[in-house]
């Protein structure tokens, strides 16, 4: 294998996840959780959480995503999975 390509998120990316439908990639980072399409390559949104986020999980339903912090909370958000 080889890299094929390279996306900047910023900050100290730690974890990520893949959406049912692999259209998105959620990469947490130290303030936020970067939304990354598979398609483009790009960084089409950054979900804040409270605190620092940990880890991020989509249901298998693909219609939300759970992101948990080290303040002890998991935050919920309604997440739509498209092409860009």
């Amino acid at each position: 294998m080889k890299v094929t390509a390279t996306i900047t998120v910023g900050g100290a990316p730690t974890q990520m996840a893949v959406s049912p439908d692999q259209t998105r990639v959620y990469v947490v980072d130290y303030d936020h959780v970067a939304v990354l399409c598979t398609m483009s390559l790009g960084i089409v949104d950054a979900l804040k959480v409270d605190a620092r986020p940990s880890c991020a999980a989509q249901g298998l339903e693909g219609s939300r995503l759970f992101i948990a912090d080290y303040s002890g909370a998991v935050s919920v958000f309604s997440v739509e999975s498209s092409i860009e």
